[in-house]
Parts: C-alpha cells; structure tokens; sequence
C-alpha cells in the first residue's frame, strides 16, 4: 500500500527521482529503491520524515500542492506542517502495524513477475492456460517479456484469480506473500493485481539490452538515390487502417523530400504495432527517412512512454540507427496517455499532415486524414507545440554539458559513460556512433546495471 500511494503522489507532484533526491538530499538510487518496493522504510523512521517533507517541498515548488491536498483530503490552505502530518498517514493509511511489512523480491518486468507467481503457486504454462482458456504460447510469451497483457483487464483479472485460488488450495499463500512483499492478511485481488501488473516504466531493463545490443549490431544505413524515390501514388484525404497509415506516411515522407520541406513532425500514442509489425514496411520507413535526413531535414519525434515494455523496446529498437545522425530531435511526454482514445500527428510544416483520433484498440481499422488545406494544418501545428511544450529531450547527440564524475564501463565493444544527467553510449568500433540518452528512469536503469 506504501508503495503504490508512495508512485501517486510522486505522480501527481510530475518529479522525478533525480528532482526529489536533490530536494531529500540523498542520491536518487535511494529514491529508486523506495519508489520500487525494493525498501519500505518505517512509518516512525528518519528516512520517512525527511521522505515526506521532500515531498511537501516538491510539491510546493511545481506548483502541485493543491493536488496533493485534495487527494489526502486536507483543505488547500493547510500549513506545512498539517500537510506533512497528513500526507504521513495517507501513506500508511491502510499499512497493518501488527505485522512487518515485507520487501519484495526486485523484478524487471510483468513476465518475471508472472514467472515468479507461478512458482510459488506450483501452476504450469498448460495448466494455467486451460484454467484461462488460452493457448499455452500465450503463457510462455507473457514470461518471456515478449507480450503483456496490459490492454486485456479481463484476462488480468483472471490470471490474478487463478493464481491466488491455486497458492490457497495448495497453501502457498505465505510464499506469495513474501514474494510480493504484501502481508498475507492483505493478499486479495486487487493488491495482488497492483503489484503483478504494475507497468512502471521506471524499470527500463529491456530497453537497455536493447539498446547496447542494437548499437553493437548497428550498420551503415543505404538510403535510396533520389531516382529511386517513388512517384505520389494518390491524392486521398483519408486512408484507412494500419495499411493506410503506412501508406500515408510513406506519401508524406515522399512529398517532404520532393518539395524541400525543412521539418518532419511525429507523434504517436498508437500502439506500436503500425511501425513495428511489418518489416517491409520499417524497411522502407526507415530507408526514405534517412534519405529526408541526408537532405538536411531536421526530425522532431515525441514518444510516449507509457506503453507496455515491449513496445518501448521495439520503439527504441526502430529509431535508434537514426538518432545517431545527428538530425533527429527525440523528446518524450510525460503525460499519461488516454486509455480511451488515441491520438496520432505527423506533419511536414508547410506541405502536409495526418492526423487521427481512434478509439483505444481499434487503430487497425480507423480512418486517418492527410492534410494539406493550410488553415487545417495550423492547427494540427498548434496541437503539436503544445505536445512538445510538455515534453523533456530524451536523446541527444553529443556529449554536451553532462555533469558528475562518469562511471564507466564497457559491455562488449560499447562504453557506456554514466553521469548525473545522462548516459552517453559509445560504439568503440567502426562505424563508430554515440548518442547521450537523458530521460530520468533510463539513467537510473543504467545505474542499477552498473550496480549489479
């Protein structure tokens, strides 16, 4: 209970751990361990104190503390010291103090979690699947990291029943309790479903094998010559499904190199199976936008960051051969995205846009708008900057200004240079490339990795 009101507040206060630690004084890893469970510190300890002022102080400074005052229940005038008090028993609100409240086990993900459950419940991929209704594979690629069943509640809800039914009938309740780190008194649904479904992206384990693993394997990129850029196809001014939206960012990477456009706008909180699916096709994505980035278009991308792991991984997966031209501009959001409807713009100022609004899920078969009329273009550019005003860099070429005495180690024939502020990645052999990645929990991934 701690934790997860720990994650809310931080949440509603928009810090981050590096900003929190400076406010505690502390080194951010310790904000890490708390914030992941890995230490629950006591109600009446030091490190709780200084914990809750931080908080208080935090949320002062960015302006969210009538946020954090209406969700603990205190009027929005309270003093310093009542919204201490009182933020101390929120946290706690709920905590047993008859019994220790354990720590649990660190994961990295949903399907080490899952894993880990299942053990303690003494349940097979087959057995769990039959009880489930589900194909066997769709157990052992949840374990394996390569899916989530993150935009399935019901099948959640399911596996978490199962599970909890299995370890009571087999009297295993005392082993997922100190697995979970939840009190055995308070190991029902939802408390078990927190903590096996949290979706944190704090935790970026994958995308940093990902990332060493794709600088290592990183070529020299072909683009096509100009005589092999195609011809536009159309004139639509709306496509339709994930093929469509292939095909009109295909049109709309064309008709920016055709026309001299000096930028190409992207955003996406899609699901990221439209870029990612079909090889053909981020083949040929990947291929014509070299070739825009080779005649000096300038790339701004904003990714959100609250999806699953493994679409992150793929996302970074697919940008990184382009991040290390130098030309591409990557930010991240770091606002919550809309379990409702999802939203897409790529845009070329000046030539043309696309545009949609889907209902969450049924992006494969939504109707996706190209642009070109200039009073409709201004405002998908205006929509845009406001995305981008909220946004923080998340990767750079060059070192820059990063700060701190950088540890330093070499993973194969990649050094990774760990400072304050960022995590610069050097391929050591030819081609040789490097880029410095800034997003907050990503440095404290590479931290951890560095602990281990």
């Amino acid at each position: 209970m701690f934790t997860e009101r720990l994650n809310i507040a931080i949440g509603l206060i928009g810090a981050t751990n590096a900003e929190l630690a400076e406010t505690y004084g502390c080194d951010r890893s310790n904000i890490s361990r708390i914030r992941s469970g890995n230490r629950v510190p006591s109600r009446t300890s030091g490190v709780t104190k200084k914990l809750v002022a931080a908080l208080v102080e935090q949320a002062y400074k960015s302006g969210a503390s009538a946020a954090i005052f209406d969700k603990i229940g205190i009027s929005r005038g309270s003093s310093r010291e009542n919204a201490e008090k009182a933020l101390l028993k929120w946290l706690y609100s709920g905590e047993s103090m008859g019994e220790k409240h354990l720590s649990p086990a660190p994961f990295r993900n949903f399907g080490e979690k899952l894993s880990a459950s299942m053990v303690a419940a003494n349940i097979s991929n087959i057995r769990l699947a039959r009880a489930l209704n589900v194909d066997p594979s769709h157990i052992s690629r949840f374990r394996s990291g390569q899916r989530t069943p993150k935009s399935n509640p019901k099948l959640v809800i399911a596996i978490c029943d199962v599970i909890l039914e299995r370890c009571a009938n087999e009297n295993k309740l005392a082993e997922l309790s100190k697995l979970t780190g939840i009190a055995e008194s308070e190991l029902k649904r939802e408390a078990f479903q927190a903590w096996l479904c949290d979706f944190n992206v704090d935790d970026y384990g994958d995308a940093i094998d990902v990332i060493i693993s794709s600088v290592s394997d990183m070529t020299s990129a072909i683009a096509p010559n100009p005589d092999e850029i195609e011809e536009l196809l159309d004139d639509r001014s709306v496509y339709y499904g994930i093929s469509g939206l292939r095909e009109a960012i295909i049109r709309l990477i064309t008709e920016t190199i055709k026309n001299g456009a000096e930028e190409l706008l992207f955003y996406n909180d899609q699901h990221a199976f439209w870029f990612s699916d079909e090889q053909t096709f981020y083949s040929k994505w990947s291929s014509f936008m070299l070739a825009a980035v080779n005649r000096g278009v300038k790339v701004i991308t904003i990714h959100s960051l609250d999806r699953a792991s493994n679409e992150i991984v793929e996302t970074l997966r697919s940008w990184l051969p382009l991040y290390v031209t130098g030309n591409i501009n990557a930010y991240y959001t770091k606002r919550q995205r809309d379990m409702q409807f999802s939203h897409c713009i790529f845009a070329a100022p000046g030539i043309a846009a696309i545009s949609a609004t889907s209902v969450a899920g049924r992006e494969r078969v939504g109707a996706f708008y190209y642009h070109t009329d200039p009073d409709e273009m201004r405002v998908i550019l205006e929509d845009y900057a406001a995305i981008q005003k909220s946004a923080s860099p998340l990767v750079s070429v060059g070192q820059g200004t990063l700060t701190g005495k950088p540890r330093v180690r070499i993973v194969n024939d990649i050094k990774l240079s760990v400072y304050d502020d960022g995590v610069e990645v050097k391929r050591l052999r030819e081609p040789e490339n490097s880029f410095v990645i800034l997003h907050p929990a990503l440095i404290e991934g590479f931290e951890r990795m560095l602990e281990d």
